[in-house]
């Protein structure tokens, strides 16, 4: 007989736990008919032996996928599971299999077609099996996903056990009612059940989207294909059943397309160039406002084109320089001066393009000029090219303080390009104009007085004005009568935040969220998209939100994450040549930037443009607007206007601003002596300054700072400089960070 002072070597948490309970607590009552359920779905199947069979394949199924899903949390292709599934099913299955789990318990289990995604092996070294032998296989496949849990939420361990119990309960559940229906209805249970398998399982999607997830848009049809308005509209109109559609829509404009207007030139192109321009473009004829400014170019003047956007301005500027290419004579050069380098890489490309469809022109070597120019292909641009898109830094920085290594190409400079002239206004636009005042400089210091000015912008109220400060000439012809036919744009402002609120009082929603709903919601429906956002962090935000809304709601999401991008400052310079080369080939369905893509850049046709809360300014809005419905095509452009913002309650009380109200006048202070002086370092360092000479590049005002801060030769030249100052055209300030640049310059302290 044991010892009873003998402790057992195991005893069960039951026996433990109720041996510790106090002797009066009476037990816990039972509910009446809580353990109904239990009690049926533990009595033996006698359904016959299909569907017993089919009762263990899903013990077997459930279990593997259960595990799966717990460290993946999203879809999985049938392939991965199943030579798991077989293997503790202990016989072969297929995907009716599957499909009559679909059919018997629709709450949890949902099907697609799709690629297989791939998962990390190391997450599963407990069911290594599981990895299937073809999992390097593209071909669409079965997609399943178990949808009666939040695959967003965290599942412990512990907890696995109970969720596989759980739905075994609800599977013997469900397939006694299906049996018992099917008796009813006079039908064979288990034709019936495999007849409905077939039917549910889903076929191979024709589009990107793949198979859609539980509680997402349903499947619409693809209209990308159909014209360009009833896309446009369809796609609001669909918009508006969504579940996340509370009436946010509130105010509505539309500014109507317009018809051509053709013009004539007084010299007419060479048929090289025409023929190239129908080869490339289509193109047959002019508008008004490009014939009339390549007139005034061709007469010589300086020229301002002010048309909006989308209206072919860019010939206006690449014509001339193609002709003067043609004629060869003393081979001319041209400097493209861009704000920011994607425009520059746009405009080079369609430069490039072009040129390569005109026979004729001779091959004039080309190339950007900016800071991601590697230096040891630098001095072959220099001497070499006859075309360069450059910067207002690189120029400032590389060209100007080097003039004596630019000699032969500055002497042959005949034409200046600056395009976007409305953003070279205030502190930026001030260095700017004192930038552009030098180049004229060291330009006639060779002995070229020749150099033409062609300048464009779709948003300035003051283009002579502004053109005379910036340039510092006065003789500039103005074209602002456009001629392009344009298509009607939609303008909607939506109020965010009209959105249903838990009972706690908690939103269900944040505004990026919306949005990110919106943006899938148009690229569901092949509808182009950009959304702008005011700064790098929002633009980030935005493109995680919208990554995981694609991945909630497609069961197979990587298609379509791989054709939406983000574009911002701060990427290196092959990270922006890749996004940028996608984008102009229109690889892209959508876009995330911040306003580095507001200016004139043609992003292969866009459909729609959101903006996330209201731009700087009115020129902004109508900038980035411009991105969509570009090549006479309708669009439209979604304000989603954020309460609590004063700019954005104005347009949401007055809506037809958007598009009555006049832009802003752009402004610069090329007299104020903090620039002045800073320029006049530099200018002294690339050629000896003359107060009376150098007085109209620099104004007036210049000579006063020349004698109050600088050294005079006893030819009343300046030669050297008492205090290092480089200018930074990027900094409100206007000085570089510890005076680096002032060696680089010839600075010399005192």
């Amino acid at each position: 007989m044991a010892d009873p002072t003998t402790r057992p070597a195991t005893i069960s948490l039951k026996k433990r736990s109720a041996a510790r309970k106090p002797a009066g607590r009476a037990p816990k009552p039972q509910v009446a008919g809580s353990t109904d359920k239990q009690a049926a779905t533990d009595e033996p199947l006698d359904l016959g032996a299909e569907f017993l069979r089919l009762e263990r394949f899903f013990r077997s199924f459930n279990t593997v996928c259960t595990f799966v899903l717990s460290k993946r949390h999203s879809a999985i292709a049938f392939s991965s599971v199943q030579p798991s599934v077989e293997g503790l099913f202990g016989d072969r299955i297929s995907e009716q299999d599957v499909a009559a789990v679909a059919v018997l318990c629709p709450s949890m289990l949902r099907l697609g077609h799709g690629h297989k995604i791939d998962y990390d092996d190391k997450l599963y070294e407990d069911l290594k099996s599981i990895a299937s032998p073809d999992a390097s296989r593209s071909d669409p496949q079965l997609i399943l996903e178990f949808v009666d849990i939040d695959p967003a939420k965290k599942t412990q361990v512990c907890e696995l056990s109970k969720i596989i119990e759980a739905r075994n309960m609800t599977f013997r559940a469900s397939l006694r009612d299906f049996h018992k229906l099917a008796l009813q209805q006079g039908e064979d249970p288990l034709e019936k059940l495999w007849r409905t398998a077939l039917q549910v399982l889903p076929e191979e999607p024709k589009t990107f989207g793949g198979a859609i997830r539980s509680g997402s848009p349903s499947q619409y049809e693809p209209i990308a294909k159909k014209p360009r308005l009833a896309a446009t509209d369809e796609a609001i109109d669909a918009i508006k059943q969504e579940r996340f559609y509370h009436g946010q829509i509130v105010a509505e404009v539309e500014t109507p397309g317009r018809e051509a207007s053709f013009g004539f030139l007084d010299e007419p192109l060479p048929a090289g160039i025409r023929d190239g321009l129908e080869r490339h473009y289509g193109i047959k004829k002019l508008y008004r406002h490009q014939t009339d400014a390549l007139n005034h170019i061709s007469q010589g003047h300086h020229v301002v084109v002010t048309t909006p956007t989308s209206s072919g301005k860019s010939l206006i500027y690449q014509l001339p320089v193609l002709r003067s290419l043609e004629d060869g004579a003393g081979g001319a050069t041209t400097i493209y001066i861009f704000p920011t380098k994607a425009l520059a890489q746009d405009q080079k490309q369609s430069f490039g393009n072009l040129l390569s469809q005109c026979t004729t022109v001779s091959e004039g070597i080309i190339s950007d000029f900016d800071g991601d120019t590697p230096r040891d292909v630098r001095r072959s641009i220099r001497d070499n090219c006859q075309v360069i898109f450059t910067n207002p830094d690189t120029l400032h920085y590389s060209i100007l303080p080097h003039h004596s290594g630019w000699r032969g190409f500055l002497s042959r400079l005949r034409y200046v390009v600056i395009d976007e002239l409305h953003h070279y206004t205030e502190a930026f636009g001030t260095h700017c104009a004192m930038i552009i005042r030098r180049l004229r400089r060291i330009c006639e210091h060779y002995d070229n007085h020749g150099v033409q000015f062609i300048c464009c912008s779709a948003t300035i109220a003051n283009p002579k004005e502004h053109f005379s400060t910036l340039v510092g000439l006065d003789s500039v012809k103005i074209v602002d009568q456009d001629g392009a036919p344009s298509g009607s744009k939609r303008h909607i402002i939506w109020k965010a935040g009209l959105r249903k609120e838990k009972s706690n009082g908690t939103p269900v929603r944040t505004q990026v969220e919306e949005v990110a709903e919106l943006f899938i919601g148009f690229l569901h429906r092949g509808i182009r998209t950009i959304c702008f956002s005011k700064s790098r962090m929002d633009c980030e935000i935005l493109f995680k939100e919208i990554v995981a809304t694609a991945r909630r709601m497609y069961l197979n999401p990587d298609a379509l994450i791989e054709r939406i991008s983000c574009y911002r400052a701060g990427y290196s310079a092959s990270e922006r040549r890749s996004i940028e080369h996608k984008m102009f080939k229109g690889e892209l369905l959508g876009l995330i930037s911040t306003s580095a893509l507001e200016l004139g850049i043609d992003i292969g046709s866009l459909d729609a443009v959101l903006h996330l809360s209201f731009p700087s300014s009115l020129a902004s809005y109508r900038q980035q607007a411009g991105r969509a419905g570009r090549r006479s095509l309708s669009s439209v452009s979604i304000l989603i206007a954020i309460p609590g913002s004063p700019i954005d309650e104005f347009y949401l009380n007055n809506p037809d601003s958007l598009v009555d109200s006049s832009y802003s006048a752009a402004l610069l202070c090329t007299d104020n002596k903090w620039y002045l002086e800073q320029h006049l370092h530099c200018a002294a360092a690339e050629i000896p300054l003359n107060i009376e000479r150098d007085a109209k590049y620099f104004g007036e005002s210049a000579g006063e700072v020349m004698q109050a801060n600088l050294f005079f030769d006893p030819q009343n030249n300046i030669q050297r400089i008492t205090v290092a100052a480089c200018p930074n055209p990027r900094k409100p300030s206007g000085r570089c960070q510890g005076g680096r640049h002032s060696h680089k310059y010839g600075y010399r302290r005192r």
